[in-house]
């Protein structure tokens, strides 16, 4: 199936759960950075608050990452995959799209890639031959990116996915940590303590009903490491609370209480799944995010007939200290990711919708909205980025 890809932000004047304002000061600071369509492929780009898109990472693959059976007139696309920003807004790690245990990989795929606000300057931090990087994470202090390896299409891997640690200069990669046999990428989760000294990482995926998943909280500076139960987890902004998702559910509480498989009897989750008097579920959490002030940000999700919903409507809200919840917004269709900008303090939405009646043709949409531009390829489903506010949720 075709893909759509669209980014639509809100005015952020309006913003209920933005928080207090970003301290960093750098080019990208203030702006959305993700990966996006363009030139019929992909690339970072970075979107600012008056809808101007500047794009960061070349079309094609520059000779330098190219094997020297390849010539520079038949230069490849380069393909991003995923994007962090620093904590000072002054550059972006990304990753391009790989083929690990492919025979016929080539030489830039599936590396780690730093390049400079401008746009300047790209270089690679790490390449694994056989596995294939992703989804980097930077530490908030900016000295370390944290990275997923993927050993693909290697099933033979004992480790299939595994955690390392690069400096920022692409110096010192070691491997922290590794996933079980038969997990993905998608279902592993990396979590920076604000200490940026420790380092959870979540191996698998928690179901309703099963036991709590056990995630390593690794020291890298002595290596020394603590099982935390649950499922994915991140910490508060002050490093003393901790929330995780296990089954369908969300708990906060100190990091000492997760330290216990049992740690339900000790905490009551925040945000709880609901069933009717039939049995059947009403609702279910669904993800969750730490905002600047405090508060957590969550998702949940009900079922639905509207129509191009996907049968999930999804509703936003927050939890603060003391256990109060607050609706915001009325919801949408559709299921996807929270997360927040470390640089602008926005809650963004990441989403997927079900599009009734694509256009016949394959095309891109430029639409403008209060603050930044909707780019829309669209083609049977629709993945957008917007921000969570308060008058209709996003």
């Amino acid at each position: 199936m075709s893909r759509a890809i669209a980014v639509f932000v809100l005015a952020a004047a309006v913003l209920a759960a933005a928080g207090s304002s970003a301290s960093t000061s750098g080019p990208l600071s203030d702006k959305l950075v993700m990966v996006g369509p363009s030139n019929d492929g992909t690339a970072v780009v970075a979107v600012s608050v008056t809808g101007a898109t500047t794009v960061l990472t070349p079309r094609y693959v520059p000779a330098e990452f190219l094997g020297p059976s390849q010539s520079a007139g038949t230069r490849p696309e380069l393909l991003e995959e995923s994007v962090a920003v620093s904590p000072d807004g002054r550059a972006a790690a990304f990753t391009t799209e790989g083929q690990a245990g492919d025979c016929c990989r080539r030489p830039f795929e599936g590396d780690l890639f730093l390049i400079r606000a401008d746009g300047s300057g790209m270089r690679r931090l790490a390449a694994t031959p056989d596995r294939d990087e992703s989804r980097p994470v930077f530490s908030p202090d900016g000295r370390w990116i944290a990275v997923l390896q993927d050993a693909g299409l290697r099933p033979a891997d004992p480790t299939k996915v595994s955690l390392a640690v690069a400096n920022v200069d692409g110096s010192g990669v070691r491997v922290l940590a590794a996933a079980k046999t038969g997990e993905s990428a998608g279902d592993v989760q990396i979590a920076w303590h604000p200490d940026s000294r420790r380092l959870l990482f979540y191996p698998g995926a928690a179901y309703s009903g099963g036991a709590p998943e056990r995630s390593l909280l690794i020291d890298l500076m002595t290596g020394a490491r603590r099982t935390i139960y649950g499922g994915p987890a991140a910490f508060s902004p002050d490093g003393r609370r901790l929330a995780t998702m296990w089954g369908r559910e969300i708990y906060v509480g100190p990091v000492k209480a997760f330290t216990r498989p049992d740690f339900a009897r000790r905490v009551r989750p925040v945000v709880a799944e609901t069933y009717s008097k039939t049995g059947e579920r009403v609702s279910s959490a669904d993800d969750f995010a730490w905002l600047p002030d405090g508060r957590l940000a969550y998702t949940s999700t009900v079922a639905t007939k509207e129509p191009g919903c996907l049968f999930t409507r999804t509703l936003f809200g927050s939890v603060d200290r003391r256990g109060r919840r607050t609706a915001i917004g009325g919801g949408v269709c559709g299921w996807g990711k929270l997360t927040v900008n470390a640089a602008t303090s926005l809650l963004l939405w990441h989403s997927t919708r079900l599009v009734v009646s694509p256009p016949t043709a394959w095309r891109p949409r430029f639409v403008p909205t209060g603050f930044f531009l909707n780019h829309s390829y669209t083609f049977g489903y629709q993945a957008s980025t917007c921000v969570v506010h308060g008058s209709n949720g996003c």
